[in-house]
């Protein structure tokens, strides 16, 4: 099952993070929102993601070894909306995060309020017309 997932992290104190070929990054403590997509079993990615094996091949892998996923919301689509979301969370970007494969500015989004995100995410999904369903950790 394809679909696109949104990953709400939070970081609990400033930090600085090696993001393997973007370098380091700068992490301020509060919550995060990344977009992402699965060609495959989007369950299979959502669970490698919460998985405590964190074998470094894209950016949240380095990340999620500092942080807690505190919910994923999640909609099973064959359409590739991962960028659209993106666009539409539109609050802090953290440059390029995620988005080595594609034009936008990242998918990695920072908020220090958790709700503000969960509008946003919602919001993004409706907009494009997805069902979506949360997944709380």
């Amino acid at each position: 099952m394809k679909g696109i997932y949104v990953l709400i992290l939070y970081n609990n104190k400033n930090r600085e993070v090696n993001v393997g070929s973007l370098g380091k990054i700068k992490f301020k403590e509060g919550f995060y929102a990344y977009v992402g997509y699965s060609k495959g079993n989007v369950f299979k990615r959502i669970s490698r993601h919460l998985s405590k094996r964190r074998d470094s091949h894209l950016h949240i892998d380095y990340l999620l070894k500092h942080c807690t996923v505190k919910l994923v919301y999640y909609s099973i689509t064959d359409k590739n909306l991962e960028c659209e979301i993106a666009k539409n969370i539109n609050l802090t970007p953290i440059r390029n995060f995620g988005s080595s494969n594609c034009s936008c500015k990242s998918h990695l989004f920072y908020s220090k309020n958790i709700s503000e995100l969960k509008d946003r995410i919602e919001n993004a999904f409706k907009k494009l017309g997805l069902d979506y369903k949360p997944l709380f950790c």
